[in-house]
């Protein structure tokens, strides 16, 4: 064990340090030693060596740092549905929004007005459900119970087509299914290239199937889609009453676990380990002993503290298994609740928010005098700042990246020689603006936190762990009972003297209420709704008339205003005799600025005719009502006959001649 913290202290003390292969290969040999087992002596020695190392700076310090492969600054995780059978399994916690992955190639069937149909993993592991509404070609579209089909879900957002049928359905499978979905057996169990059997179950996979009704003024192409999903259920041991919680959950019945965006509720589960369908472990198979309770109880709670009517943290993501170690997600969760995470002697602990209830006094007497301590008060340029911007993913822009808004401080900008040092911080984890701005708040105040002091204590100070806070008061340094959090402590086995690294923090850097919370933001993603306007319309007969200004022709001409619906780029007109439901005339297309059209297709003179009109927008609009106009009564005239009968004569020479 004094090797493995040897080791670890050297890490930590030395400016600028890598995380070096002699290091991570050391603290290996040391777990192995121990009796660990490889796979997670692996885990654990990553855990250690980077959760200690994120110890050392402020909070927005460790933001800094290189951004791991796998985690994304911001917006979803997948650009686009993945296909093939190589792609790495993939589950969501908390809430989020994921493109999903191709099972197979687009099927389709030609009856049923032309279907479409995919089949689109959302998490490999089980989860909790659809939040009610899916991203179909990057717009909301809302779900609602299909008719005589309890399992269906119909796009109601997108109305129905011209036969009254809806535009799409979706068929969701949370992951506990044990059987294949009996509609796409019946409709693809023939194919001739890829026949969907009785054994395509995808147990343990949560999935949808969505089929598309064809209709060209909706679908373009074929339609991309976006989950928004609420994600895995996870052990919540404050819900354990039989570790001192209260309620029914329980470590080995993962059928009691509930969904949970708290983000240290999802540390948790990380750092114990998440079983995949597969029978692997992603995480660090921490022992419960090693995460003590009375800590991540306070952490968990701290996360669900209201501010106002929302958690003051909750997190959710789309953790990609081939490409995210397990301690990336844990700096993303806590990253997204003002938390640091410490090992020390094999026992994690976490502190979310301010800093811990000092649990020693400290004075300048109790320094050991014949050992040397070491201040830093303040960091080189390259590391100061003294304003924030930073990305959250936004709902509102169907879950892609929003900049939150800056928080800048002129009095600091005049103390660091009248420069805006500004640093940009990514949230991809965070969903709530109020929560960004709450977060990006509180990292610049601490970041301002310089004090550093490097000390050497006696044996009773032997209890002393990372992440716990002392009180000091110092004649020398003008403090009076000035709060340190400790970021590292080394137990000296020769004389039981602690080396402690202390750094300054304040509670007050966190304070956070209602008050300060901001409006939710409006779309900024480029789509604008569409105006879902009537058209106003105007229906009456006029004539085609001739060169000679002579009517030959009935007709009806329809007017609308022009900038009714600005969004609208087309008008879709229909024409039919009155009455007669279900029976069209005439339709037609026209532009929806052009602001009048005429139409004489299939007009009989003096007749009874019923038109009606919508503005074609990319999105369902409504009909006008049915507008009555009678036409004229103009009938064929003289030169119509005549030139019939020229045409008869003409031809009749025709044949007399051959």
């Amino acid at each position: 064990m004094i090797l493995f913290f040897t080791l670890v202290f050297a890490l930590i003390v030395a400016p600028g340090v890598a995380m070096a292969d002699p290091i991570s290969s050391a603290i290996f040999t040391f777990l192995a030693g121990a009796g660990v087992a490889v796979g997670t002596a692996t885990v654990i020695a990553s855990f250690a060596t980077r959760l200690i190392f994120g110890a050392i700076v402020s909070l927005v310090g460790q933001l800094f740092a290189e951004k791991p492969k796998g985690i994304k600054p911001q917006g979803i995780q997948t650009e686009q549905t993945t296909t093939g059978d190589t792609t790495p399994q993939k589950f969501i916690v908390g809430r989020y929004a994921a493109e999903g992955h191709a099972v197979a190639p687009a099927y389709s069937r030609s009856n049923d007005n032309h279907i479409l149909t995919y089949i689109l993993e959302i998490s490999n592991v089980p989860i909790k459900g659809l939040t009610g509404r899916v991203i179909i070609d990057g717009q909301y579209t809302d779900l609602t119970p299909g008719a005589n089909d309890p399992t269906r879900l119909d796009f109601s957002t997108l109305g129905v087509n011209d036969l009254g049928n809806p535009r799409g359905w979706l068929w969701f499978f949370d992951g506990t299914q044990t059987t294949a979905f009996n509609q796409l057996v019946d409709a693809y169990g023939d194919h001739p290239d890829r026949p969907w059997t009785n054994d395509h179950i995808l147990q343990g996979t949560a999935y949808a199937v969505l089929e598309f009704a064809l209709d060209r003024e909706i679908y373009t192409g074929l339609p991309s889609v976006r989950f928004e999903a609420e994600g895995i259920a996870l052990y919540d041991p404050r819900k354990d009453s039989s570790v001192g919680g209260s309620g029914a959950h329980r470590w080995a019945d993962p059928d009691t676990w509930e969904f949970s965006e708290n983000p240290q509720v999802i540390n948790y589960n990380i750092l114990r380990g998440i079983t995949l369908p597969t029978g692997d472990i992603y995480g660090g198979q921490v022992p419960a002993e090693d995460l003590p309770l009375d800590n991540w109880f306070a952490a968990m709670n701290e996360c669900d503290v209201l501010i106002g009517d929302r958690p003051q943290y909750r997190a959710g993501f789309e953790i990609n298994t081939g490409a995210m170690e397990p301690f990336e997600v844990l700096e993303e969760m806590n990253r997204s609740s003002f938390a640091q995470i410490s090992e020390f002697g094999g026992v994690f602990r976490v502190r979310v928010g301010a800093p811990s209830t000092p649990v020693m006094s400290l004075t300048d007497d109790d320094f050991m005098i014949t050992e040397p301590s070491t201040y830093e008060p303040f960091p080189g340029l390259a590391n100061t700042y003294n304003a924030i911007t930073g990305t959250y993913v936004e709902p509102v822009d169907v879950w892609e990246g929003r900049s939150a808004d800056a928080v800048l401080n002129p009095e600091w900008e005049a103390e660091d020689g009248g420069r805006r040092l500004t640093i940009d911080v990514g949230l991809p984890a965070v969903r709530d603006k109020s929560q960004a701005q709450q977060l990006l708040t509180a990292y610049i105040k601490d970041q301002r936190r310089f004090r550093v002091h490097r000390m050497v204590l006696p044996p009773s100070f032997s209890l002393i762990e990372p992440l716990d806070s002392i009180s000091w008061s110092s004649v020398t340094n003008g403090y009076t009972a000035k709060v340190f959090e400790v970021i590292s402590v080394e137990d000296r086995t020769d004389t039981l003297n602690q080396f402690v690294t202390v750094r300054e923090r304040e509670p007050g850097d966190v304070a956070w209420g209602e008050g300060d919370d901001v409006a939710s933001p409006g779309p900024t993603n480029g789509f604008t709704p569409p105006d879902n306007l009537v058209p106003t319309l105007t229906v009456s007969a006029v004539d085609l008339n001739d060169v000679d200004s002579e009517p030959r022709r009935p007709a009806i001409k329809i007017e609308w205003p022009v900038d009714e619906a600005p969004s609208a780029e087309l008008l879709k007109y229909e024409l039919r005799l009155i009455g007669d439901v279900g029976n069209v005339v005439t339709t037609g297309t026209v532009g929806a600025r052009d602001g009048l059209t005429v139409t004489s297709d299939g007009v009989l003179p003096n007749t009874i005719y019923e038109v009606r009109a919508r503005y074609l927008t990319g999105m369902p609009t409504e009909w006008s009502d049915w507008m009555p106009v009678t036409t004229s009564d103009t009938r064929l005239t003289a030169k119509d006959i005549v030139d019939a009968l020229n045409a008869k004569i003409e031809a009749a020479f025709a044949r007399h001649d051959q």
